[in-house]
């Protein structure tokens, strides 16, 4: 059966049309319930920038006896004849997914030519054109943007933009909104902060725990970031964690190398020289290539754990971050690597330091200084957007215990305004494992 015989089939059936099947089928179980039925559905392309681009969709066609429930607000601005309520428009929203393609498959790129700085230079240009490009549309769509918005929209926006959520997050949370909720749903604020909320921490991808160190090699952990974010502290927070578990569980002290490559801070080395000797660790200093991958061949059997603390580098400085690199590329070397950053970086400077270390293939972020602000819209929007995980937040420089596992509700909890049921949250994401673990 071709397409057209197939269509004309169930012209007198309902439509949805989603990204992929199982999406269409979430939005007909929520409007009509899970006994509705789809009767067939079809692959379609749709062009944008005037046929440049084309975008895979499905189109589910079914039916339902039953007293159809209110349509989701933006279907109903739609039926009446008014612009749609905040919906990207269609060369916005190609922009965006042609963004994210873009960056999801540029850490393999940046990866192979890690030792070109030239060419990591023109794809860091590449991005902040793309960057640039998105910003011009956005901005675009918010003048041209003449629909009317519900009070409940308005109030949303306007708490999220105090918690420092970026735009173009706020606007993928109007088009849920209106999307998923009905007008009468919209008429009950509690219900639509609620939905807000849990969409809020289903964005916030928690890591699993790093994994645990095997039988003959020892486990590395690397820690990399910009300058100031507090890498030092975050190994000894690290390391000390370790060892309370270790002494907890076994009685055992287990065998710790720290490392610095830090040639750059002022008293870098005297700082985790000092942690390594209260923590009964060993201290080493390696100032190039050759240095580290000595001692990394040497103490990979020797030891439970080598933590390897690294310079700091503005977000921008490409050939000094390639060189780490470098100096990082050790043959055989299997080790986890985190991306340290601090809480209050604001949202763009965010963007540069997850793009510009991307070549590192870290494994996750750890957001530190959390102690230091009271919002993390920044943070959560820029790890959302960019499809980062995060596996652990820390808190000041001077004690090593003020370190916890990542959990949405240690974020959600600190939403200036919104009323967060702890209750509810640990249900939806499962139980906050506290402070102290690793």
């Amino acid at each position: 059966m071709n397409r057209d015989e197939s269509t004309e089939m169930y012209t007198d059936y309902l439509t949805v049309e989603a990204p992929t099947y199982e999406k269409c089928r979430e939005i007909i179980h929520r409007r009509h319930g899970r006994d509705c039925k789809i009767q067939h559905h079809e692959t379609f392309y749709k062009t944008y920038l005037g046929g440049l681009f084309c975008k895979e969709l499905v189109r589910a066609y079914y039916s339902t006896e039953m007293e159809p429930p209110q349509k989701p607000y933006n279907d109903r601005v739609r039926d009446r004849g008014m612009n749609q309520a905040p919906v990207q428009p269609d060369g916005y929203s190609l922009l965006r997914s042609t963004k994210t393609n873009f960056d999801e498959s540029k850490s393999d790129l940046l990866k192979n030519l890690a030792g070109n700085i030239d060419s990591v230079k023109q794809l860091g240009k590449v991005n902040d054109r793309l960057d640039a490009m998105e910003k011009i549309l956005s901005t675009i769509k918010r003048m041209s943007s003449a629909e009317p918005v519900h009070p409940s929209i308005k109030k949303i926006d306007a708490m999220l933009e105090k918690n420092e959520f970026t735009p173009s997050f706020i606007e993928e949370i109007n088009v849920r909104i209106g999307n998923e909720l009905t007008v009468g749903e919209l008429d009950d604020f509690d219900l639509v902060q609620e939905s807000v909320v849990d969409w809020i921490g289903e964005s916030i991808k928690v890591a699993p725990h790093y994994p645990k160190k095997s039988s003959s090699m020892s486990h590395t952990i690397i820690i990399i970031g910009p300058t100031g974010v507090g890498k030092t502290t975050t190994i000894a927070k690290m390391a000390a964690t370790i060892i309370r578990k270790a002494r907890k569980a076994k009685g055992e002290h287990p065998k710790i190398v720290m490392i610095t490559t830090d040639k750059e801070r002022i008293a870098a080395k005297e700082q985790l020289e000092h942690y390594a000797a209260v923590m009964e660790a060993e201290f080493f200093v390696a100032s190039t290539p050759e240095d580290f991958e000595e001692l990394y061949n040497y103490y990979k059997s020797k030891s439970d754990f080598i933590f390897v603390d690294t310079s700091g580098y503005s977000p921008r400085d490409l050939e000094s971050i390639g060189k780490l690199h470098s100096l990082l590329d050790v043959d055989g070397m299997k080790a986890d690597i985190y991306l340290a950053v601090s809480a209050m970086t604001k949202s763009s400077d965010l963007e540069n330091i997850l793009r510009n270390y991307d070549s590192f293939n870290y494994r996750t972020v750890i957001v530190t200084k959390c102690d230091e602000t009271v919002s993390y819209g920044n943070v959560l929007s820029v790890l959302a957007e960019k499809k980062k995980q995060v596996s652990l937040v820390s808190f000041g420089q001077k004690t090593l215990n003020n370190m916890r596992i990542a959990h949405p509700y240690f974020f959600l909890k600190g939403l200036t305004d919104f009323v967060v049921d702890k209750d509810h949250i640990m249900e939806k994401f499962g139980p906050d494992e506290g402070l102290g673990e690793g």
